[in-house]
Formats: C-alpha cells, structure tokens, sequence
C-alpha cells in the first residue's frame, strides 16, 4: 500500500510497522479473494490472521488513539 510507504519513506512511521501493516492487509485481501473466485461468503475463523490483527490493533491504538 502506497500510503504506508510512504509514511515509512517520510520517517512519520516505522519502516518495520509499515511493512507489518501491509503485510496483513495483503494476507486478509489475498484470502478474502480467494474465497471469492470460489463463491463462498468472505468471513474467516475468528483465530484466522490472529498475529496480523494483534498488529493492526497495536498500530490502530498507537495512531488512531493517542
């Protein structure tokens, strides 16, 4: 995702969270779209993807929250 980039580029975020966070929104999108192409409804397990949320609820209390 570009944003992110260029957030890391700009030293506003952490190169390693910026990579964390699109690495997950990556990993859910990949496996959303795959259900996709197969018909099924677009919803995981609850402990699918759980190191990717923890990772974006960190991110989203660190920025969103402060």
């Amino acid at each position: 995702m570009r944003i992110l980039e260029l957030l890391a580029q700009n030293d506003i975020m952490d190169e390693e969270e910026a990579r964390a966070l699109t690495h997950a929104y990556t990993t859910l999108r990949d496996a959303l779209h795959h259900l996709a192409l197969q018909e099924l409804p677009g919803h995981v397990a609850p402990e699918a993807f759980s190191r990717e949320r923890e990772q974006v609820s960190a991110s989203w209390q660190k920025w969103l929250m402060a």
